[in-house]
């Protein structure tokens, strides 16, 4: 009798305690996405700011001038953790700044073209030859040339 109370209070412990871990995991990971997302919606929100601001070094309006947004935005960024921010001029890549464990650009070549292909701003999750990405592309259609800034997240790495 003494066993079966015991075995039956121990496989109860085994499940609560597996239930527990697997609850626990779904909820750091729920909140993982959001900090991811919450993470990507401030970069882009910088970005813009500065796009549509002047440039501190001349007190002027950008005026579209893509390369002059660009170099200003990466002097003053750092990627975050498995983070890398890819700015393109006319389909090419114009600057990239990226965690150390993220892989290069060229990695995920077929994702970097439907990114290039978008005409308005887009947020979600693709699947990359690197794994499941976050990102936020904003394209930048304009004289003379357009541009597309990209913050992409790679929690895998």
């Amino acid at each position: 009798m003494r066993v079966r109370i015991v075995a039956v209070v121990v496989v109860l412990l085994l499940f609560s305690s597996i239930g527990s871990v697997l609850l626990l995991r779904i909820a750091l990971f729920d909140q993982l996405d959001e900090e991811i997302g919450a993470s990507l919606d401030r970069e882009a929100e910088e970005f813009q700011l500065l796009a549509d601001g002047v440039d501190p070094r001349t007190g002027q309006p950008f005026d579209n001038d893509l390369s002059a947004i660009f170099d200003v935005y990466f002097s003053r960024e750092v990627a975050d953790e498995g983070e890398t921010l890819i700015a393109f001029i006319d389909g090419e890549l114009y600057q990239t700044r990226r965690s150390q464990s993220v892989p290069d650009p060229e990695e995920y070549r077929p994702t970097i073209d439907y990114w290039l292909s978008l005409e308005e701003p887009q947020s979600g999750v693709i699947n990359t030859p690197a794994g499941p990405t976050q990102y936020t592309a904003i394209p930048l259609i304009g004289a003379p040339s357009d541009g597309m800034f990209v913050v992409a997240t790679f929690p895998a790495f």
